[in-house]
């Protein structure tokens, strides 16, 4: 647990340190902190669920050629990528290299693209390295096929508000190409518009709450699963699967992101630019999301459904720096931006380390004969040629 705890320390302190310094020398911080993520996602070693699947499929692909790749089971351009990678002599580390760097350089690049101040940047940066359930970096390491889809289309975003649908679609060709579900993004291109008052919001959200407590939506959506479980191969057969214990911890995040996002709508300054309006729109699809399976943590449906609503994660991380953002653009008060920064990430510490030790203490992880399952003990493996 040391890693963690260190690690949790320096994302923290960057943030703080940020606070005695102008804004525009903090674009050093922001570099400072994106290095050190780079470094140690890029070179863990048996670090993440998925981990061990990665290395053998790395492996698997190592001898097909160019006209093998469309008649793999994975994602033609994750195939691609891996043969490459295996006809130029890397070793199974540069895999992880290449995705997590595309991971960061993306998420990057679409935050700075919604944010004006280096201190919002380097907030952004922060709740994504310490957001402890799927979405956040821990997470990245486990999903990184979907992780690089996610990036894509979060940069892509910009090309939703300039209108520009051929770069939008060939971003979305790209990230279907890592992960077959990117594709359930596309009709957002037209949808992000709409404009809904906060009352409504609410009202929509409370309804859902109840089918969801109620159990009714949960019900139906199992329905509708079993029924198409055989046409859709991919997830058919999840159906009837445990995923695991972790949901009291999970539930308890959720709580809280339930608890910002209203406290936040209401407390919004302006929202009147099409960024902001975008921001909003998307985070209001995964708050959705997430109260219609509120109560399917641990289950298939929590497994199939994450799929996603995890498209529209990281624009709720947007929804909470959006905050700080205006409460330093509209009230002029620094000061209280920052304690309220401060807040927020002083609960995603406590959530992260909560997340790691409940990891380390999963009785079905410990039993696992994978080796990168549950595993949380640290390791550096920099050996990228073969």
């Amino acid at each position: 647990m040391e890693f963690w705890y260190l690690y949790v320390l320096i994302c923290t302190s960057a943030l703080i340190f940020a606070i005695f310094i102008p804004d525009k020398y903090r674009i050093f911080i922001i570099w400072g902190l994106l290095t050190y993520l780079w470094v140690i996602g890029s070179f863990r070693y048996m670090i993440g669920t998925d981990y061990y699947s990665y290395v053998k499929l790395y492996t698997r692909y190592s001898d097909i050629g160019i006209m093998d790749v469309l008649d793999q089971f994975n994602e033609p351009l994750f195939t691609f990528i891996c043969m490459v990678l295996n006809d130029t002599g890397f070793d199974f580390q540069m895999l992880f290299v290449v995705f997590n760097s595309l991971i960061l350089i993306m998420y990057y690049k679409g935050v700075r693209y919604f944010f004006k101040y280096n201190y919002s940047i380097l907030f952004a940066i922060v709740v994504f390295a310490l957001f402890a359930s799927f979405g956040g970096y821990f997470q990245s390491w486990n999903g990184i096929r979907q992780y690089a889809a996610m990036g894509i289309l979060f940069f892509s975003s910009r090309y939703i508000l300039e209108r520009k649908f051929i770069k939008f679609l060939l971003c979305m060709f790209i990230s279907v190409g890592l992960h077959y579900s990117a594709i359930i993004f596309l009709p957002f291109y037209w949808l992000f518009r709409f404009n809904i008052k906060k009352e409504i919001v609410v009202l929509l959200l409370s309804v859902e709450l109840i089918l969801s407590l109620t159990g009714i939506f949960n019900t139906l959506f199992m329905q509708i699963l079993t029924l198409t479980g055989s046409f859709v191969t991919r997830y058919g057969n999840y159906l009837g699967m445990s995923v695991g214990s972790s949901g009291i911890t999970i539930t308890q995040l959720f709580i809280f992101e339930l608890i910002s996002f209203v406290v936040i709508l209401y407390g919004m300054y302006s929202n009147d630019d099409k960024k902001s309006k975008v921001i909003i729109n998307f985070s209001i699809i995964y708050i959705a999301c997430k109260i219609l399976f509120l109560y399917s943590f641990g289950n298939i449906i929590d497994l199939v459904t994450k799929r996603i609503c995890v498209y529209f994660m990281w624009f709720f991380l947007m929804y909470i720096t959006l905050y700080i953002e205006n409460f330093i653009k509209y009230k002029k008060n620094i000061s209280k931006a920052f304690i309220i920064a401060l807040v927020i990430v002083s609960a995603f510490d406590f959530a992260y380390i909560r997340g790691i030790d409940h990891l380390s203490n999963d009785t079905e992880s410990q039993i696992s004969l994978v080796p990168s399952v549950g595993n949380i003990n640290y390791e550096f493996n920099f050996k990228l040629i073969k």
